[in-house]
């Protein structure tokens, strides 16, 4: 059944990551990763989220650059 969510997934910190990389100036890349984050996956099972629901949420103030 579309829509019936029997299970809530929570995302495993010690295996996740958001990362990024950035362009700067041509010629070197900036990479950073936002370590302050929380996900949440309802859906009926993890082998097919076609029809899950998936929300994330990302601190933006808690961005690190190494810079």
């Amino acid at each position: 059944m579309v829509g019936c969510y029997h299970a809530k997934y929570a995302i495993d910190f010690s295996h996740s990551a958001i990362t990024f990389f950035v362009k700067h100036i041509i010629i070197s890349n900036v990479k950073g990763s936002f370590d302050s984050y929380s996900a949440l996956v309802n859906a009926e099972t993890l082998e097919d989220l076609t029809t899950a629901k998936i929300s994330v949420a990302i601190d933006v103030a808690n961005i690190f650059t190494k810079d």
